[in-house]
């Protein structure tokens, strides 16, 4: 569900910014367009929108870097009214259980909430082993892991500098956020969604894989179109439940918070 809010918020704000469509409306859309890439169920396949959604994650990284750098605010000492009455009227309707972070800037719950956030995009542990036994040498994946994490340690470390260097206190949490309305932002929003949808995908793998083994073991030794009909049972039931929760659950995005910190 966290993934399909995520999708959701990043459509919202860069294909469908200036069209009249609800956020379940908008989720919709994007439990249609997942589908079809939820069929595959072979980590190999799936691995080459994950290459794609690493050039889509560096290019959101460079071009915010350099938006951030080299693009100040029409007046450094102050947000643009209009941006700063679209946050305002987006923070009111928004549900939270966190209490105003502007309130208790060092409270408990709001460090925690930050710390939640660090362990978040970190996560990826449930996916080990499944990227472990479809490697051609597993004996490989320590030093794999290894690397990957330091390269997320540079990259959020040095775009954490340049956006805390060009916004100070005021960067907001969600990057594209603290860009400029222009197509940059948009594009970026874009890139996020396909990020993120591809998150899903990747993530929702290997539990779409043990249903089907607890489910339907017969289907998933013989193969064939009974094994892609088991299949396609499962990714739609999880996607159909995915979107009622992200719906229904005017919270789920704070509970996912807690959740990111506890996993």
């Amino acid at each position: 569900p966290y993934y399909v809010i995520a999708c959701t918020d990043s459509l919202k704000a860069s294909a469908f910014r200036h069209a009249n469509l609800c956020d379940y409306q908008i989720s919709l859309i994007v439990v249609a367009l997942l589908l079809l890439p939820l069929q595959v169920r072979s980590l190999h396949y799936i691995s080459y929108a994950g290459t794609l959604s690493t050039l889509a994650s560096v290019c959101i990284v460079t071009m915010a870097c350099t938006v951030l750098a080299t693009v100040r605010p029409a007046d450094a000492d102050s947000v643009d009214e209009a941006y700063a009455a679209t946050l305002l009227a987006a923070q009111s309707n928004a549900t939270t259980l966190w209490p105003s972070v502007t309130a208790t800037p060092a409270g408990l719950l709001h460090l925690y909430g930050a710390f939640a956030q660090i362990i978040f995009a970190y996560q990826g542990q449930s996916m080990y082993c499944e990227i472990m036994r479809e490697m051609r040498d597993s004996r490989r994946f320590p030093s794999a892991v290894g690397a990957a994490n330091l390269t997320m340690m540079v990259i959020y470390l040095i775009l954490n500098i340049i956006a805390s260097i060009a916004r100070g206190r005021d960067v907001a949490g969600f990057l594209p956020d603290a860009l400029p309305d222009s197509w940059q932002r948009d594009f970026l929003n874009a890139c996020v969604a396909y990020v993120t949808a591809t998150c899903y995908i990747i993530t929702g793998q290997p539990l779409h894989r043990t249903l089907l083994l607890v489910l339907a073991p017969r289907a998933e030794a013989v193969g064939g179109a009974r094994a892609a009909a088991a299949w396609f049972g499962i990714t739609t039931s999880m996607l159909v439940a995915s979107y009622l929760i992200a719906n229904a659950v005017p919270f789920f995005a704070d509970f996912q918070s807690l959740l990111g910190a506890l996993t």
